[in-house]
């Protein structure tokens, strides 16, 4: 008996770290949209078109494990897959967010959407511009992670 856990990851993912771990038990990926991003490629139709494809992956995961008597209990996701909470409330499961980045991170990542992500974006124009956010000191874009810059 025990845990299991499963974790579940796109091809481009998988073959990066196929070599660490090929022979670990638990691992599962879906290779129906993904190949890796690449240079060039149009950022919100390659996030779009990976929630589309994950979020069928992982329901189809979640209703075959259950089939087979292996429910999943929980669905665990860190910030890219907020959409996982759709995934988890459609198939009846609670979810957990898990921050993997330190707390200014996330105190940033707040901010940004909850009324001050117009302001962060404006950096993009201007990466020497200063950004001053409730309770932080002063940033520019050096200070920011690149997935929130535009």
């Amino acid at each position: 008996m025990g845990v299991k856990v499963t974790i579940v990851t796109s091809l481009s993912v998988h073959c990066r770290i196929a070599k660490i771990f090929l022979t670990l038990e638990g691992f599962t990926f879906f290779n129906d949209y993904d190949d890796g991003f690449k240079d060039g490629d149009d950022h919100e139709h390659f996030r779009s078109e990976f929630k589309k494809h994950a979020s069928l992956a992982i329901s189809e995961l979640i209703t075959t494990s259950a089939k087979e008597g292996r429910p999943v209990t929980c669905l665990v996701y860190t910030m890219f897959q907020s959409w996982a909470t759709e995934v988890a409330r459609d198939v009846h499961i609670p979810s957990v967010f898990v921050w993997t980045q330190a707390a200014v991170v996330f105190t940033v990542y707040y901010y940004s959407v909850n009324g001050y992500g117009d302001r962060i974006r404006r950096i993009d124009n201007d990466p020497s511009c200063p950004i001053k956010l409730p309770r932080l000191p002063q940033l520019t874009s050096h200070n920011l992670s690149l997935f929130l810059l535009p």
